[in-house]
């Protein structure tokens, strides 16, 4: 009975005067009541006092301070106390309450004591304050002469209701509850291919030097790096409010407002629990392996990585120095650099974004001739300046874009397509015009035929010339009335798409003497039969380019 009524006045003088300064003697922890904690876990819920050598989890409530006690029996003893945040950050401060005796005064006394606080008729002693902090990491108080007396742990919570984990031991050296972290204590990413990223990281010494039973948990998620491994557990709703213990409390109204909080807090984990989404985190436990690879990473997405060394023997963790990194979105329209007088072909696709060539220009010039050849698709372009468009045009057939009096600086060719099939394009750039690829064609490209001059077997044909000595290969090929219907045809596509038996010749003309207009007789041709013409011309450039076609049905009769 006697052990009841100590037990019993130790409860109420915690509970009913939270803010007095504590000046009665503590109870002593004595090895048959230790012995008595460890299978009534109500004890600790009901009195708040800690025992030596166990993790006691608590759940705290916002803006209400909790406090909890840690006795010492003897003088210079070595004392640890280690408080883990898990959902929000937290203020505590641990103070040694006033000696006052042996602790061996019977259970009269203590009542007596107790209704002298009680009623205010006693004088507060002074506490000896000896840590305070406020922050979202663990942090410890280790002293290794400890005076004998009782330590009183207070917490509150300014944020939000939260779950925190208290370690109080006495044997701290020989305890060593939670893994070591290595010299360099830091998650490395060393490899990142487009949505995969690989981590790495040094062993902790409680496995590679001690031999602990230690694994790694590695974590990736949208949010934030988290200090605790409860706090990654915590705000991905995967670490519930404790249970309390059946025997909770003595039955005193205020107590049943405590548990029905306790179950509040329970309803709404899982009401949370059902709205997580199971992409927003992910959570890889690794066993031993010191690197670990995450694939499938969205792209555009900012992801921070955890590390956890945890203790398989008690689950005990310990945060390595967590990394984050945005995943980069896949540049399907990559910027495509370009060379003086160099032609590049590539294809246009339906998108929201234009495919973007760049000519980096590095010192002043007079002209600056961007040149779009749409091969068989009208396609829009763009000429830029660094972020500042300077012109853009409709493009259906090769088109010069000419810039005068330009400094240095980034200049961007953009094109668009709008149509649903893909669109090929030769784009090019020059300073010089000595480097020009293509021939310069006149304004009219069409190939007239005379009918007055039309035979069985011949047919004459005539074309402007371009404005310089220029080469024209001349084909034709056997086509029906029916074939003359037909789409638009693709420009960039030269003499060598021909087949070999359709070439009829090739010649050098040099319009720069003053003929202007080229004819040539075609010969060797079959009666009543429809001919399609075509002529390529080059100069010297590197590029070819086509005239109109021309169909042509020769006479029958003669």
């Amino acid at each position: 009975m006697a052990s009841f009524t100590v037990c019993l006045a130790t409860w109420l003088y915690i509970l009913l005067t939270p803010s007095l300064i504590i000046s009665q003697e503590f109870p002593r922890r004595k090895e048959e009541y230790y012995r008595f904690q460890l299978t009534h876990p109500e004890i600790v819920h009901d009195t708040g006092y800690l025992l030596d050598g166990s993790e006691f989890r608590a759940y705290i409530f916002k803006d209400s301070v909790k406090r909890f006690f840690f006795s010492v029996d003897e003088d210079n003893t070595p004392v640890s106390i280690t408080v883990t945040p898990c959902a929000a950050l937290l203020e505590w401060q641990l103070t040694l309450l006033p000696d006052e005796g042996s602790g061996d005064g019977s259970g009269d006394d203590l009542e007596k004591n107790f209704e002298e606080q009680r009623t205010g008729l006693r004088t507060d002693q002074s506490r000896t304050l000896l840590k305070t902090y406020v922050g979202n990491t663990r942090s410890t108080y280790l002293s290794h002469d400890s005076p004998a007396g009782d330590f009183m742990l207070e917490i509150r919570s300014p944020e939000t209701d939260t779950n925190v984990y208290i370690y109080a031991t006495t044997t701290p050296d020989s305890d060593q509850p939670y893994p070591h972290l290595p010299t360099d204590p830091v998650l490395d990413i060393t490899s990142v291919h487009r949505n995969t990223l690989t981590l790495g990281w040094k062993a902790s010494p409680t496995e590679s030097i001690y031999n602990g039973p230690i694994k790694y948990c590695v974590t990736a998620n949208t949010d934030k790096n988290f200090d605790t491994f409860c706090g990654f557990q915590s705000f991905h709703n995967n670490e519930p409010p404790p249970s309390i213990p059946p025997d909770f409390g003595f039955g005193f109204e205020f107590e049943t407002e405590i548990i029905e909080r306790h179950r509040e807090s329970r309803r709404r984990y899982k009401q949370r629990q059902r709205e997580v989404r199971d992409n927003d985190f992910r959570i890889e436990c690794v066993g031993t392996k010191t690197q670990h690879t995450f694939t499938d990473l969205l792209p555009g997405k900012q992801y921070y990585f955890d590390l956890f060394a945890i203790n398989t023997r008690n689950n005990f963790s310990t945060a390595y120095k967590g990394t984050t990194l945005k995943i980069r979105k896949r540049n399907h329209h990559k910027i495509i650099e370009m060379k003086d007088g160099k032609v590049i072909t590539s294809s246009v696709r339906k998108s929201n974004s234009p495919k973007s060539f760049r000519f980096r220009l590095f010192e002043p010039t007079d002209d600056l001739l961007f040149t779009v050849h749409p091969c068989s698709t009208q396609v829009y372009a763009e000429v830029w300046k660094e972020k500042e468009m300077i012109r853009g045009i409709e493009v259906s057939e090769l088109k010069n874009l000419s810039l005068s009096q330009v400094g240095p600086g980034d200049y961007f060719l953009k094109v668009s397509n709008s149509r649903q099939r893909s669109a090929s394009v030769k784009v090019s750039v020059t300073t010089r015009p000595s480097k020009y690829p293509y021939p310069r064609m006149p304004a009219d490209t069409r190939i007239l035929e005379f009918d007055k001059l039309r035979r069985c077997d011949s047919v004459v044909l005539a074309w402007l010339g371009t404005k310089e000595r220029s080469h024209y290969c001349l084909y034709k090929r056997v086509e029906s009335n029916e074939r003359r219907h037909f789409r638009r045809p693709n420009t960039c596509h030269g003499p060598d798409m021909r087949k070999k038996t359709e070439k009829m010749y090739c010649r050098h003309y040099n319009t720069r003497e003053g003929k202007s207009a080229l004819t040539e007789q075609v010969q060797g041709l079959s009666p009543g039969t429809t001919y399609k013409f075509d002529i390529y011309v080059d100069s010297y450039g590197a590029e070819t380019l086509p005239y109109q076609s021309v169909w042509v049905t020769t006479k029958e009769n003669c």
